[in-house]
């Protein structure tokens, strides 16, 4: 919390001696300026993380985890890595919620969320900003739009099959590639809401509580 009574204090010493200045201060700056965008950023932040933890919790990672599967195994990631590729295809945050869960469990290794976040700035990145890249690309630039468009397609490709040449020279081979094969089929370990929500309600204002006191100073 050192940060934080930092930022505060320091603001509060300007607003003492600059008196004048201190309502449009206030107002136009720390309201528009810091307030808002850190509500909004930290609201996306937690809405990720929820949906994070929910997926992680209902035991729906094998699910998603099978679409990516192959590629997260050649890269040596573990399982959690294949649900996290899949989810960024929807989600940022909730990816690398489902990754920093896997940390905190131990259930992967810091070298390997490394790689696996190299895997989600890739085409799971270039995906989900597709439709507004195209339409403004293609708007403004009309030919030349498209060939941007596909620039930025080769990139993330090459961003991809950089990553996956990474994981294999750096990370050892897991076993089993890293998949619980006895748990694909994945019903048994699945709960109800109401089983999960008293653990998950813990979890997430513990999570929530570490991520206000390690942003909001950075973000100030």
């Amino acid at each position: 919390w050192i940060p934080t009574i930092i930022a505060a204090g320091v603001t509060l010493i300007l607003g003492v001696t600059h008196q004048a200045e201190t309502p449009d201060f206030f107002h136009n700056h720390l309201l528009d300026n810091v307030a808002r965008p850190i509500i909004r950023v930290f609201f996306f932040l937690a809405l990720g993380l929820s949906v994070a933890m929910l997926i992680e919790a209902m035991g729906w990672t094998v699910t998603l985890g099978r679409l990516a599967a192959p590629l997260t195994r050649r890269a040596r990631l573990p399982q959690i890595a294949a649900a996290s590729f899949t989810t960024a295809l929807v989600s940022s945050p909730a990816a690398n919620g489902l990754l920093s869960e896997a940390l905190d469990k131990k259930e992967i290794s810091p070298r390997a969320l490394a790689v696996a976040n190299l895997l989600n700035g890739s085409w799971p990145s270039f995906i989900v900003h597709l439709p507004t890249t195209l339409v403004i690309s293609t708007t403004l630039a009309g030919r030349a739009g498209l060939a941007y468009t596909s620039i930025m397609f080769t990139a993330a490709t090459l961003r991809l099959a950089g990553a996956a040449v990474l994981g294999r020279l750096i990370l050892p081979a897991p076993e089993n590639g890293g998949y619980n094969r006895a748990n694909e089929g994945g019903d048994s370990q699945r709960k109800s809401f109401k089983e999960i929500w008293p653990s998950l309600r813990q979890r997430l204002k513990r999570r929530l509580i570490t991520l206000i006191r390690l942003a909001a100073p950075a973000y100030s």
